[in-house]
């Protein structure tokens, strides 16, 4: 159910700001919007060990902010899965910083509609 289950005792004493999220308000939606993103709870988990600051609840909006935008301009999903595994990261700055970056890819010859793009 939730991809805690599947974090060693190492994670989460390296990441113990896990255990002070709410699960009901935070984890578990996050957890939910990941799996359906990603498709399994190994990459969930992947996720979390590379940029366990996603699943902090102040960051969890503007994650999903950036998926929206990324969604709205018209870079493919499958894309946007590749990006969030390769660069969980990038999914945390601000949606103003993000677009900034997506301006200049885009300024110097990337296509947001191939893989490449990430």
């Amino acid at each position: 159910m939730l991809a805690i289950v599947f974090l060693t005792y190492f994670e989460i004493s390296v990441h113990p700001f896990v255990l002070t999220c709410s699960k009901v308000n935070s984890l578990i939606p996050l957890y939910n919007y990941l799996k359906a993103l990603l498709g399994s709870d190994e990459r969930v988990v992947r996720v979390f060990t590379r940029a366990p600051k996603v699943f902090e609840w102040s960051y969890a909006d503007g994650f999903y902010a950036n998926i929206s935008m990324l969604r709205e301009i018209g870079v493919p999903e499958s894309t946007i899965v590749r990006l969030v595994m390769r660069q969980p990261n990038m999914m945390v700055i601000s949606k103003e910083k993000l677009a900034v970056y997506v301006e200049r890819a885009v300024a110097n010859g990337s296509d947001i509609s191939k893989l490449t793009f990430c």
